[in-house]
């Protein structure tokens, strides 16, 4: 009688894994190169908060990313198309660290301007990092609003 052939036993030939599963495989361990290391990039408090953020936060990423000070971080980001009131926007949100608090320092201006008497400036600090999740939402929402934030899908900000 003659066996009927499992469906992997079709594919298990040498000719087969030799132009697909090896090259495959090879390509995945390329991709592990390219990872970084975080535990080698945490080397402050605020860098714990911004790594804490991007991963609930993963459209952070599409902000501009500056040291501003020794323990401050810049996350900038400026509006290409117009809002609905003609104007471009500028967002800016500032992370630091300081005595076991973290803080949060918001800028949005008119692109144009330059009185800082006609910025908005919201600043928070927090006991901790969750504690900042409402005002960066809130952040996020506005920039989108704003169309600082270009997000193609609408989906939640929060990676749950």
């Amino acid at each position: 009688m003659k066996k009927i052939k499992n469906i992997n036993e079709l594919f298990d030939t040498e000719e087969l894994k030799s132009e697909w599963e090896i090259p495959y495989l090879q390509k995945g361990k390329d991709i592990m190169k390219s990872f970084k290391d975080v535990g080698s990039e945490v080397k402050t408090q605020t860098d714990k908060f911004l790594w804490k953020l991007l991963y609930i936060y993963p459209e952070l990423i599409h902000f501009r990313q500056e040291k501003i000070a020794n323990q401050v971080l810049g996350l900038f980001n400026r509006s290409e198309m117009e809002y609905e009131d003609g104007r471009k926007y500028y967002c800016q949100l500032a992370l630091y660290s300081f005595d076991g608090e973290y803080g949060i320092n918001i800028i949005i201006k008119d692109l144009e301007e330059r009185n800082p008497d006609n910025f908005f400036i919201k600043e928070g600090i927090f006991e901790t990092i969750e504690d900042s999740y409402p005002i960066i939402e809130w952040f996020l929402e506005t920039t989108k609003k704003l169309k600082c934030l270009e997000v193609s899908v609408d989906y939640k900000f929060r990676n749950n």
